[in-house]
């Protein structure tokens, strides 16, 4: 829960801006997934995902995630925001976070592996076993179940992400830390964007150590925990002391 001294401070009028847009647009939301969201559903799962036992909450940080990628009540708009800040530092986790608290608002997520080219093209043809149980896709040239291209199902879940009424999806693209330039020589570097599906709808959520990225979208930069934070974490993974902030300032007292 947020915490605030005055009701002057940006972070808390970020949040009643928030709130406000929420509400303002829940009945077109609810519309919205009844017309469209049953036929683009497909089940979340964290199988497989770098989940942690012990995270301390980021709520200025979650707060401007929520005000750029919420609501996702226009089907016209696509939105993009960007977590950038230095290896280990918990941006993968922060976006986790904010996928466990909102995954009811999107009929699919996709969480991706941005590490390279290659990663990235095996996690979106890894989806489409997922989008074929739900709706099935024109055959694809070339593919057969014996010899499937990861290319050409990496472009099939792209154009499926691309149909009309197809919109409330959230697609997470993690660690793309691979700068990609004119005269890189490193073969797996990528320019992100060009995995982006062409519709103007949906919202995508990458992390990445690459300030550069911040041109694409949106951004909130991850920094270091502050003292309470830390404190709050070394606590949750000691077992010495229980797990709530009040408990912190045992250290803290001089």
């Amino acid at each position: 829960m947020n915490k605030f001294g005055k009701r002057e401070e940006e972070d808390f009028e970020t949040l009643c801006d928030v709130i406000e847009k929420m509400v303002e647009q829940a009945p077109t939301l609810m519309l919205a997934r009844n017309q469209d969201g049953d036929n683009f559903q497909v089940e979340f799962y964290l199988t497989g995902l770098p989940v942690i036992s012990h995270f301390v909450d980021r709520d200025p940080e979650m707060t401007k995630i929520e005000y750029n990628l919420l609501p996702i009540s226009a089907p016209n708009r696509r939105k993009v925001h960007i977590l950038h800040g230095l290896g280990g530092i918990g941006k993968t986790q922060l976006a986790l976070a904010y996928i466990r608290k909102h995954q009811e608002a999107y009929s699919s997520i996709l969480w991706l592996n941005g590490n390279s080219k290659d990663t990235l093209l095996q996690s979106l043809a890894t989806f489409l076993k997922h989008v074929l149980t739900r709706r099935p896709l024109e055959p694809l040239a070339g593919r057969t179940p014996h010899a499937p291209d990861v290319e050409a199902d990496a472009c099939a879940v792209l154009k499926w992400l691309a149909l009309r009424g197809n919109w409330q999806w959230l697609m997470v693209i993690d660690n793309v830390d691979r700068k990609c330039q004119p005269d890189n020589e490193d073969p797996q570097a990528y320019d992100v964007s060009s995995f982006f599906p062409l519709a103007d709808h949906g919202s995508l959520l990458v992390t990445t150590r690459l300030p550069s990225l911040t041109e694409v979208g949106t951004s909130t930069e991850v920094g270091r925990l502050d003292l309470e934070q830390a404190l709050e974490l070394l606590c949750s993974r000691s077992g010495l002391l229980p797990s709530s902030k009040g408990t912190t300032y045992l250290f803290m007292s001089p």
